[in-house]
């Protein structure tokens, strides 16, 4: 299958957190950015929907037309100069869809790309599934329940609000970069440790 590469702008913050899910995961940025991308593609009607306010053009999708506004929000919702560039890959199907909704709302391909990105990284279910999925694959049956022993009694000291597992590896990253250990050696230490 074909694919179009785009390199969209997206938040600092986002990208940073890109990076640490590829380490967490083991995958690839450009792999990352394009299963957030093809997550906020996945429902093309609520997407549509969502985008509704910014419509200059006339566009159906799926069984529905969505017209433009009277008065249709003319800004692009990100913009900044906390944005940097990010690798995409997605396949034609995909692009082609992109590109029609980017023309309808006066934008250009690689602008909708990065607010289907931003718009997936507020998704934090679906991040949190990403993430885990690295459990299931890459750790052993004891260190997963050892994980969850630490998760639950962790929460239980926080009492307020639940901490994820992917809040978690996500944190072992943070503490990771000043050194040369890696996740794996870092998840086994914790463990040990707790």
């Amino acid at each position: 299958m074909k694919h179009k590469e785009v390199q969209p702008f997206i938040k600092m913050r986002s990208k940073n957190v890109i990076y640490k899910m590829s380490y967490v995961t083991n995958r690839s940025v450009k792999q990352i950015c394009r299963d957030l991308c093809l997550h906020a593609l996945k429902n093309k009607g609520e997407l549509a929907e969502e985008l509704s306010p910014y419509i200059k053009w006339s566009i159906r999708i799926e069984k529905n037309v969505y017209f433009p506004n009277n008065e249709p929000i003319g800004y692009y919702p990100l913009s900044g100069n906390n944005l940097e560039r990010v690798n995409v890959k997605i396949d034609l199907t995909s692009f082609e869809f992109v590109r029609a909704l980017a023309f309808s709302l006066a934008w250009s391909p690689a602008k909708l790309i990065a607010y289907c990105i931003e718009r997936s990284m507020s998704d934090f279910d679906f991040l949190s599934q990403y993430i885990s999925e690295y459990l299931e694959v890459s750790m052993g049956q004891n260190q997963k329940v050892k994980i969850n022993e630490i998760m639950k009694e962790i929460n239980e000291i926080l009492n307020k609000e639940q901490l994820s597992i992917s809040a978690l590896l996500i944190g072992i990253v943070d503490e990771l970069k000043p050194s040369d250990q890696n996740l794996n050696e870092a998840l086994f230490e914790l463990v040990e440790k707790w």
